[in-house]
């Protein structure tokens, strides 16, 4: 399993390869373009303005002699449109702050000197911080984003120092009037700063300077009539520069305080060789795929990580599921091709099946893939891997195998469990899972499957393969979440290889029985077996992660979220399983990008909806689906057109002697794709192109202009999208406009 390569960390690029070396020397770079047009427009809007500002002597308006000159006449004006001034001249400090205008110490004193030291005062707060806003939301749509996307290491661990106490930083910054204004309103803009805490800290980090300015503004005629030259210098005494700075520092005890604390934290404290606290930027909870994906990611972009994991490594999908169940579907397939071999006119024969050693197959199928998912590896990369059980102390705070790990932010990625139904007597007899079923390599006679979902449908053909009798027992139809006109295909071919399939069927009760286990069904009727696998659904683990104390809610289904996975506490994470939605591993897989843009780059990035996620049931045919289905498509759009093309008529199946399956398009009135199933032969490849087409919208016309190559299985999908213009292409019209341009040669 290989999903910590954190795809999708920015912008759909790939982090590929197996280490940092990989990373730097392979990876294609294709994060936002740096200088965009789109981009940069506002940016030279600004710069235009600021050369006409000096090419047109703007400055000589803003000067000490201007206002000497002026002075009279405007407070006279002021006195008889006092509300029309007011709105002028807050527009014209907005403006000024906005364009990074000079000039700002001489119109502050203008606006206390025009409307008093208090009004004055409370002009300039207010337009010096939508200005500041205006250039800090510009520069950072058009440098911050794309220059943190490129940032390297140490640019990202400054960012996450300042995100951690940014409002505090930049209200020390704008307290002491030394640090050049327009500078102030730019780093935090680079750095990734939250809006409401810039507009904040702005709103209350300028009222003490302006007001020492406005209140030296009202006594303006004085200072005029002395010649002096006004400037900081001149107006900030030593006292009170000093008191502004004491203000600032009084700003700063609770960072100071917080330095405090996290040096407290990261201080060892020997217990044996573990160290009792551990302070990181992220904190992940699981080490399955979606957990990895983030651990990995995250380290080798520079953030420190701690990693918890209770169990194995790699998680279900490495240990449990994807992995060692495509292990056996394929020695499955394997024994399928030597009995019909007859089909291409080779002897064909029973296969000889040893079940430990297929048994075996599995496990060093996970063997050879497992040192990519081990400790080693991890700790390699610089992951601190803690083996253990966590549990939330805090919203800020988890404990695991004695230690206490304090973290900036937390991603839950623990995955899901087997349901086990209630079902009476089930207790009291041995059955099996998809996290037994693997290690178990004593002979079977008869599997008994309580479930239609994927891992049953998927398990009962490959045990029939290998030459164990099924019974499927569905209480409704098989694979219910796809299309009953697809998984028709699939439930053919089951009974056609010989697994006993009861569907529209409950089970009352299960007992132990002679040969092994009997099934008590809800029509009356029993089956008897050697062995049961339960697989009913699955559910999310949050037991014991004390989600409460962490304020985050939860359900049966799985821990609550918004689009960009967090939780109700805005600092922790979901992903995976553990989250409720679809649970696949490629869905992990995206939501690791997703947490590593958010958590890391602060950019609000969201996952994408399940229309655009495809799924794989990997029976023989394979069975996938990406979009709407046809119930949901007429819903949503009303009309729709249905677009079928059989596996018979293509080709390459024909020479494979595969043909069974279809593939199934569903396009709105317009032609756009609205969703496509399909089932026949590497269904789960041959999706693909269809997951691109419906995330970049396409219509079925561009599916329809391809050059598909022959002879391929995929050109069913061709046949299927040219079928969309046949009833207007093959009509009496288009064959009279044809023999119309016959008579001119």
């Amino acid at each position: 399993m290989r999903y910590y390569q954190a795809e999708d960390i920015l912008w759909g690029s790939a982090m590929r390869g197996k280490g940092r070396a990989d990373i730097d020397g392979d990876t294609a770079d294709v994060s936002p373009p740096l200088l965009s047009l789109r981009r940069l427009w506002p940016l030279l809007v600004l710069a235009a303005g600021l050369i006409g500002f000096w090419a047109l002597d703007g400055d000589r308006y803003l000067s000490q002699d201007s206002l000497r000159l002026y002075r009279t006449d405007l407070a006279e004006y002021v006195t008889h449109h006092t509300v029309f001034m007011a709105l002028c001249f807050l527009v014209a400090y907005t403006v000024m702050v906005a364009f990074s205008l000079p000039g700002g110490m001489m119109l502050t004193i203008t606006g206390g000197f025009l409307f008093g030291s208090i009004m004055g005062a409370a002009l300039v707060v207010i337009g010096a911080t939508i200005g500041a806003t205006i250039i800090f939301l510009i520069a950072k749509t058009a440098l911050g984003d794309p220059l943190r996307a490129r940032a390297g290491r140490a640019l990202l661990k400054m960012e996450a120092g300042f995100q951690e106490n940014a409002f505090n930083y930049l209200l020390v910054l704008r307290l002491i009037p030394l640090f050049p204004f327009f500078l102030v309103n730019l780093v935090p803009a680079f750095l990734g700063m939250k809006l409401r805490d810039y507009i904040l800290a702005t709103f209350i980090g300028i009222i003490p300077a302006t007001f020492v300015f406005a209140q030296v503004g009202t006594g303006l005629d004085s200072l005029l009539e002395s010649r002096d030259e006004l400037s900081i210098r001149s107006i900030m005494t030593n006292d009170i520069l000093a008191a502004m700075i004491g203000l600032a520092l009084l700003t700063a005890l609770p960072l100071l305080y917080k330095f405090y604390q996290a040096a407290s934290a990261m201080a060892v404290v020997e217990v044996g060789d573990m160290n009792t606290r551990i302070a990181v930027d992220i904190c992940v909870i699981g080490a399955g795929s979606g957990g990895l994906s983030v651990a990995a990611g995250a380290s080798q972009l520079g953030a420190s990580v701690a990693l918890v994991e209770r169990h194995l490594m790699g998680g279900d999908c490495l240990n449990f599921g994807c992995v060692p169940s495509k292990a056996l579907l394929a020695a499955g397939k394997s024994a399928q091709n030597i009995a019909d071999a007859g089909r291409f006119g080779i002897t064909s024969a029973a296969p000889g099946i040893d079940q430990k050693a297929v048994r075996q197959h599995v496990r060093d199928v996970i063997a050879a893939i497992a040192p990519h998912d081990s400790i080693e590896r991890f700790r390699a990369l610089g992951v601190n891997v803690i083996q253990g059980a966590a549990h939330f102390t805090g919203p800020r705070e988890i404990e695991a195998a004695g230690r206490t790990i304090k973290a900036r932010r937390f991603v839950i990625a623990t995955g899901s469990s087997p349901v086990v139904p209630t079902i009476a007597g089930l207790e009291d007899v041995p059955y099996l899972t998809n996290e037994t079923l693997f290690e178990y390599d004593q002979p079977m006679a008869h599997l008994i499957v309580i479930g239609g979902g994927p891992i049953g449908v998927e398990m009962s053909q490959a045990h029939r393969r290998l030459g164990v009798a099924v019974t499927l027992i569905e209480k409704t139809q098989l694979l219910s979440k796809d299309d009953p006109e697809l998984t028709q295909v699939v439930h053919d071919r089951l009974l056609e290889e010989g697994v006993g399939v009861l569907t529209g069927i409950g089970v009352e009760g299960v007992a132990a029985a002679d040969a092994g286990v009997t099934v008590q069904l809800d029509n009356g009727n029993s089956v008897a077996g050697s062995h049961l696998l339960v697989a009913a659904g699955r559910k999310a683990n949050v037991e014991g992660l004390n989600l409460e104390a962490a304020g985050v809610n939860y359900s049966p289904r799985g821990i609550t979220m918004d689009a960009r996975l967090r939780t109700t506490n805005k600092k922790i994470f979901a992903i995976g399983d553990v989250a409720g939605g679809l649970q696949f591993t490629h869905v992990a897989g995206h939501h690791a990008g997703i947490v590593i843009r958010n958590a890391l780059f602060r950019l609000p990035a969201k996952a994408k909806p399940p229309a655009f996620v495809p799924w794989v049931t990997y029976t023989d045919p394979e069975l996938a689906h990406v979009g709407l289905s046809e119930e949901d498509a007429r819903a949503k759009a009303g009309k729709i057109n249905i677009l079928r093309f059989p596996f018979a008529e293509n080709d390459r199946a024909q020479g494979e002697r595969d043909t069974d399956g279809l593939i199934k398009i569903i396009t709105a009135k317009n032609g756009k794709i609205l969703g496509v199933s399909m089932v026949g032969p590497h269904a789960g490849d041959l999706i693909q192109a269809w997951v691109l087409a419906l995330e970049k919208k396409l219509k079925i016309g561009a599916m329809a202009d391809m050059i598909w190559p022959y002879p391929t299985f995929g050109e069913v999908g061709h046949r299927a999208a040219g079928s969309y213009f046949m009833p207007k292409l093959f009509t009496g019209r288009t064959k009279g406009i044809v023999k119309f341009l016959a008579k001119f040669g």
